[in-house]
């Protein structure tokens, strides 16, 4: 943790100057996917991936241009069988590297040759802790499938003593809401080290999707779902959760903190297109063709960054991109950033 803040002190000049010097990055390594989740269309179609070298030209240009930390996502990234190779490609430029899965795909042995490649964490999509509210959200991805990855997983980091962190992410929404507690007590007896909540967002076109899933602006279970999430053992930060009901009706409580969209992280997706954020379609440039830092340093990228950090976007609350504004955002005041990360060290340590 000290580390980290250290990190991020040292980039916090260049965002600040609004200039680009990504640490995180988000890599849909596969647009490719048989779930049908609700608010994904990924398995609308099937797309072409990047070989093999490809990835590897890429996750060079990224290490870089200055990111330290590599999400693996998609789609369903163990769709890929070259997952651990690519992993251990991560590993060796530097990389600290993570997974996010839906659970429906891989196994004991894909685990652990990620693991012992070197993947820091592999975090499953857990929406229930039931199979009738987890499938309610995420269709054809069957909660008994989800639920012997994790085990399968938790057993292989078990058995060969690795360092790499099982974690469950849940989207959290109108059907699932009043069950967060159970998914806690179901993930820490699967061996589960840590719990992720993302506030459920409608990331595709959908005018149905919010009345069924989502929440309004006035809905009473909004100050209720919230105080329930900040008692929860998660390792989300407690200003995060703090968000919760202005994402739905306050959304000026939300821009209080800045953006840092393609200056603190970027998003690439399946094609090797960089885009500050995946809620934005107009890719800046693409590291199959050009160093990351010079795609950055485009006057269009530039102004796209710009337009960001003053939230001229579809807006958003997604886990990964409202939690590191957060924590960028600490940064304002030394003495600010020593209380944040003494109080998120200390809580994380208290509630995992």
């Amino acid at each position: 943790m000290i580390r980290a803040a250290l990190t991020y002190l040292s980039r916090y000049r260049t965002y600040r100057a609004g200039r680009s010097a990504p640490l995180w990055c988000t890599f849909a390594i596969t647009e490719n996917c048989y779930c049908r989740c609700q608010y994904c269309d990924f398995w609308h179609e099937r797309k072409s991936d990047l070989t093999t070298a490809e990835v590897g030209l890429i996750l060079r240009r990224l290490r870089d241009g200055g990111v330290e930390h590599m999400n693996f996502a998609g789609g369903e990234p163990l769709l890929r069988h070259d997952m651990p190779e690519i992993v251990r490609h991560a590993t060796a430029l530097g990389l600290r590297s993570s997974l996010t899965s839906s659970g429906t795909a891989g196994h004991e042995s894909v685990f652990e040759q990620m693991m012992s490649a070197g993947l820091s964490s592999l975090t499953f999509s857990l929406d229930g802790a039931t199979a009738e509210v987890h499938e309610s959200f995420r269709k054809a991805c069957a909660f008994g499938k989800v639920i012997r990855s994790i085990q399968t997983a938790a057993k292989a980091r078990n058995q060969h003593d690795f360092s790499t962190l099982i974690g469950v992410t849940t989207v959290v929404h109108k059907q699932n809401c009043q069950n967060l507690e159970e998914i806690c007590r179901l993930t820490r007896e699967l061996g589960v080290d840590r719990n992720y909540f993302q506030p459920v967002w409608p990331i595709f076109d959908d005018p149905q999707f919010m009345e069924k899933y989502g929440f309004s602006g006035d809905d009473p279970m909004l100050p209720e779902v919230r105080d329930r999430l900040k008692r929860l053992p998660a390792a989300n930060l407690r200003e995060y959760f703090d968000l919760f009901p202005s994402f739905y009706g306050d959304y000026q409580q939300v821009r209080r903190t800045p953006c840092y969209a393609g200056r603190a992280f970027v998003h690439v997706d399946g094609r090797g297109n960089v885009l500050p954020c995946s809620m934005l379609d107009h890719p800046l440039g693409n590291l199959l063709h050009a160093e990351l830092g010079d795609i950055l340093e485009r006057p269009d990228s530039v102004q796209a960054c710009q337009e960001c950090a003053e939230y001229k976007c579809p807006r958003c609350s997604l886990l990964c991109y409202i939690e590191r504004n957060l924590i960028i955002d600490s940064l304002r005041s030394p003495l600010r950033s020593v209380r944040f990360y003494g109080r998120l060290r200390l809580d994380r340590r208290r509630r995992l």
